[in-house]
């Protein structure tokens, strides 16, 4: 046995452990001693909460309804805040009751939020401070996820049936959103950048299905890829911006275009636009975009591909396959 004697500010402790002991058996015992949780401990939470920093790993062991605190809970990274499949719930001043500010705010760096439910909030999850959070496997019900931090990673998670105009609103740079998905938001847009300052975030795998529309992008050197707009009563993409890749993704049954290209710039290749209003258009003001080995079928207007520049200018079309276009410089 050995026995060790520490001062932290005033509290004094005195440790006595076994020669054996491990690292992390000497953590757990100083967690406990100073009266916090252990690394992976059930904790209870209350309305108005704030947890971390730290680094810990904190497990939640009840729901949190009708908190009418905001937001509702404050997670400041670096910390892992696992909710275990529960619930946050707002209430406020807000339509039909609905708390008007965020459900969850992330603060600091390098927090990781998962596994949980948020209703009635019209922000789930704010995605603020310094960035480098994770936000996987979170369930919103009508509120918006928001990101205006940079070089956070959201995956998994599932928004229904929003209650706002966007459902993700990223103005922050660098980010990654990958196998999210957007359903039944008929007045919502899915996926939206309107930050002209906002430059290489990545969207993968994600889709929106049943909303008012898919993706509506600004800003800078975006990446898409393998994403999908089914079912919406708007476009399915729409492109602003400069210097996008777009590849791969697939837009179905979209009341207006499957694709619609307004900014410059862009690479589209190898994307799917089936049964839309037009299956790729390239506006009017649109520059130096090149468009090769997409299909597009199947649309209820007259044309599959449109370009609405004369002689299509300095866009170029190679190797798509389409059944009807409006000009003879789409190849």
């Amino acid at each position: 046995m050995r026995t060790e004697n520490h001062r932290l500010g005033p509290i004094h402790l005195t440790l006595t452990m076994s020669l054996g002991a491990t690292a992390a058996q000497v953590v757990v015992v100083a967690l406990l001693v100073l009266g916090l949780p252990a690394l992976g401990a059930a904790v209870s939470l209350s309305c108005g909460d704030s947890v971390g920093p730290g680094g810990a790993v904190i497990q939640v062991s009840n729901d949190l309804l009708a908190c009418g605190a905001s937001p509702a809970l404050t997670v400041t990274g670096p910390v892992t805040l696992d909710l275990k499949g529960h619930a946050i719930g707002c209430t406020g001043s807000g339509p039909d009751g609905r708390g008007t500010g965020p459900g969850i705010l992330l603060l600091g760096s390098g927090a990781v939020l998962k596994n949980g439910r948020v209703f009635n909030c019209e922000v789930a999850v704010d995605v603020a401070g310094t960035g480098g959070h994770v936000v996987q496997h979170m369930l919103s019900f009508g509120g918006s996820f928001r990101v205006s931090s940079d070089g956070n990673e959201l995956s998994g998670n599932a928004l229904s049936a929003a209650s706002t105009l966007l459902a993700f609103l990223i103005s922050g740079s660098n980010n990654r959103l990958e196998a999210n998905t957007v359903e039944s938001s008929g007045f919502a847009f899915g996926f939206a950048v309107f930050a002209t300052t906002s430059t290489g975030n990545e969207f993968q795998g994600n889709a929106v299905v049943g909303g008012l529309g898919g993706f509506l992008l600004a800003g800078t050197q975006h990446r898409l890829v393998q994403n999908t707009a089914i079912g919406n009563n708007q476009e399915g993409f729409v492109l602003f911006g400069d210097q996008f890749v777009v590849q791969a993704n697939t837009a179905m049954g979209n009341l207006a275009e499957g694709f619609a290209v307004v900014g410059s710039g862009h690479l589209m290749q190898e994307n799917q636009a089936f049964v839309n209003g037009v299956g790729i258009l390239v506006d009017s003001l649109a520059q130096n975009n090149t468009l090769q080995r997409n299909v597009a079928l199947g649309s209820t207007s007259l044309f599959d591909l449109k370009d609405n520049n004369p002689g299509c200018d300095a866009n170029s079309w190679k190797k798509n396959v389409f059944h009807v276009s409006n000009a003879p410089c789409i190849h």
